[in-house]
């Protein structure tokens, strides 16, 4: 796949991959072993989820205006703005002190998101038809950099214990930012045109598909675990299988959506998300059909939504507005896994059998009304690709 890019395209896709892989793998090395930390700490068990999703919380914030950012001042000098406070606050969460101290670091480390500004700059510098490839190469990377860091983090906090893991992050980051210095983009980055008008209300309502597929999702993340915890299996055993197929079923169909189908196959990647939750819950199939089955279709579902939402939202962007119409979809996609985290644990009851039920109920209807709203805002129709290379 990396054959169809140019040199310099493909210099820019794995220095951009290698940064988000190396921040990924950190930050989900740290999300499992956040609560355990914190129970060092002395915290009570609000204050530990407080600070698991404080990082989050910050990130959805900052989204938008560090792609705001990147618009106006270019996307190189945007990453490395972002990245002071996202080493600052890991280093903070190193010696943290107390709990608050641990909250405070891992606020300060979500203002520091280079997502919108990154990703911007690798949608800008391909021609439009190979934009889902791009976002396919960048997934593959960083989406093993979260089966690594989700298995690994656990690992590590008993051989070195939590702050050191904090500690690896920051330089994690410092490593993954050196090879940025020396990129050269194809293209500079968009400034603030005199008749700049703001963000589309398209954008705005793509945004919020995102918005209540990313609360799917992190559903999806909370009840599975518990499903498969229920059946005496292994976590990653039920994912690492179901990440190959799902996600090398996704990869090959990037090259569809580059032909003008990024519209239809987000909508097909809402109805596998929507699919995946009978299945993952069918007391009717034989456990290991229904985790396999079920996990499978939810990662190709995810997959593909993954790869395939940046490039509209990139070809809905008005000039000027690029890495802010990027940032306002990430942005919106990490409140909805901040408010889809907190809506699990208030759906979750005395069994997991009846909190289930309450699951597949909200969880369809998020998908449908995601359905509803893709078609509101686009009519199912490609949207029409301005800006950047053609």
């Amino acid at each position: 796949m990396l054959r169809t890019f140019s040199t310099d395209q493909r210099h820019l896709l794995l220095t951009v991959a290698f940064l988000e892989t190396l921040r990924t793998f950190g930050i989900f090395m740290a999300n499992p072993i956040v609560a355990l930390y914190a129970d060092h700490l002395g915290a009570s068990n609000i204050l530990a989820g407080i600070a698991l999703g404080a990082y989050g919380l910050t990130m959805a914030v900052f989204q938008f205006p560090m792609g705001r950012l990147s618009d106006s001042i270019g996307r190189k000098r945007a990453i490395f703005i972002a990245a002071i406070p996202f080493i600052a606050g890991n280093l903070l969460c190193f010696n943290p002190i107390n709990i608050y101290g641990l909250i405070a670091g891992r606020l300060v480390a979500g203002a520091g998101t280079i997502n919108a500004a990154s990703i911007a700059m690798v949608q800008e510098n391909v021609a439009n038809e190979q934009r889902s490839r791009a976002m396919a190469i960048l997934g593959i990377p960083v989406g093993l950099g979260f089966l690594l860091g989700t298995a690994f983090g656990p690992e590590v906090f008993l051989l070195i214990g939590g702050k050191y893991i904090f500690l690896m992050i920051a330089a994690l980051t410092a490593i993954g930012i050196i090879p940025v210095f020396r990129l050269e983009t194809i293209r500079p980055a968009s400034k603030f045109p005199q008749n700049h008008k703001g963000i589309g209300s398209r954008i705005i309502g793509l945004s919020l598909v995102g918005f209540l597929a990313s609360a799917f999702v992190m559903m999806f993340f909370y009840f599975v675990p518990l499903r498969i915890a229920a059946a005496g299996s292994d976590f990653l055993l039920f994912f690492i299988i179901p990440v190959i197929v799902g996600g090398g079923i996704a990869v090959m169909l990037a090259s569809v959506a580059d032909r003008g189908h990024t519209v239809l196959l987000g909508l097909l990647s809402l109805i596998f998300l929507a699919a995946s939750a009978p299945l993952i819950f069918s007391y009717t199939l034989p456990i290991n059909v229904s985790l396999f089955s079920g996990t499978t279709v939810f990662i190709l579902g995810f997959s593909i939504y993954e790869i395939v939402f940046t490039p509209i939202a990139s070809r809905m962007a008005s000039a000027g507005n690029y890495g802010s119409s990027i940032g306002l979809l990430r942005s919106l996609q990490y409140l909805g896994q901040f408010t889809g985290s907190a809506v699990a644990g208030l759906l979750y009851i005395s069994s997991l059998s009846q909190s289930s039920l309450n699951f597949m109920i909200v969880a369809l209807l998020l998908a449908a009304l995601s359905a509803v709203l893709l078609y509101a805002v686009t009519g199912l129709r490609e949207p029409s690709m301005a800006i950047g290379k053609t």
